[in-house]
């Protein structure tokens, strides 16, 4: 009996502890669904965001339509529209260049509907035609100028040279055409040459300069330019701060400047239509070495001279 009794326990402990054991096997299947539930919830925002990247942008699509209409295209944001107009008023990538105007051509056969200048400016000589040159005083300060060249540019005034006419020049005040007249005393004077006058011609390969520099004389003057001190040398003319030519001085040997035509004294103020103003002795012996003919602007006695040497 007692033996029976101890099986019938031993057989409900062990259906009591199965039954346990069943319990919290789906207690815990229990929780770990909620803990799995929850945590989805929790991370479904982020999941979406994730999503979000790799989510392919659509292309938009234009008819030609919506292309040419300019009601289909938006305007831009307000805010975004003020801040590119900032940033284009304070410069902050630089300052285009205003493209450059064509300033009118000056009419030489209407001069009377130009205003005679009042500047502090003097026209003392002149050579018109295609290189003319006008030898102008402005302010106290000479030079021979070509068309389009500056004449002053300070104190918020620009002055340059726009055209030669026989007896005057037209000149742009702050592009504002203005009328420069040659004195009549010196528009009765040799001063003025015409269109029709020629430079005058010198060749070197003539005997009276061959005589004098060699049979070849460019290579002489360029492979030896110490030869030509003999007869003449340049010094530099300034104007103020401003350089304004090169000065021809006389050598011991006066020969060769007086058959050239030339004077100890006489400014040289254009090579090739080139302001000597612009060239040093070096760039000046380039030229001679580089060209077969050298065209001369001269300054003398305030006149403009101009002539052709053939090296």
């Amino acid at each position: 009996m007692l033996a029976k009794i101890a099986c019938l326990l031993c057989s409900s402990g062990r259906h009591f502890k199965l039954d346990l054991s069943m319990g919290f096997l789906q207690l815990s299947k229990l929780v770990t669904g909620v803990l799995v539930v929850l945590t989805a919830w929790l991370l479904a925002p982020l999941i979406w965001q994730i999503a979000a990247l790799f989510k392919d942008v659509p292309t938009p699509q234009f008819s030609p339509a919506s292309v040419t209409s300019s009601a289909a295209i938006s305007a831009p944001n307000t805010d975004t529209a003020s801040l590119v107009a900032e940033i284009q008023a304070h410069h902050l990538f630089g300052q285009a260049a205003r493209p450059a105007q064509n300033k009118p051509a000056a009419v030489i056969t209407a001069t009377q509907e130009v205003k005679q200048t009042r500047l502090n400016i003097k026209l003392l000589g002149l050579v018109s035609g295609q290189n003319g040159v006008a030898v102008i005083n402005f302010e106290g300060k000479q030079g021979a100028y070509r068309i389009d060249e500056v004449i002053s540019d300070k104190r918020s005034r620009r002055v340059t040279l726009a055209a030669i006419a026989q007896d005057h020049v037209i000149i742009y005040n702050n592009d504002v055409a203005e009328k420069l007249l040659l004195p009549k005393k010196a528009a009765r004077s040799a001063a003025v040459a015409s269109a029709s006058s020629t430079p005058r011609e010198v060749s070197l390969s003539d005997p009276a300069f061959t005589e004098l520099l060699g049979q070849n004389p460019k290579r002489t003057l360029t492979s030896n330019p110490l030869a030509l001190t003999r007869f003449m040398s340049l010094a530099p003319q300034r104007n103020g701060n401003r350089l304004a030519g090169y000065r021809i001085q006389a050598g011991r040997d006066t020969r060769l400047l007086e058959r050239a035509g030339l004077n100890s004294g006489d400014l040289i103020t254009h090579i090739n239509n080139i302001p000597a103003a612009n060239l040093d002795i070096p760039q000046l012996y380039q030229i001679i070495s580089n060209t077969a003919a050298v065209s001369l602007t001269l300054q003398r006695n305030g006149k403009p001279v101009t002539m052709d040497i053939r090296l």
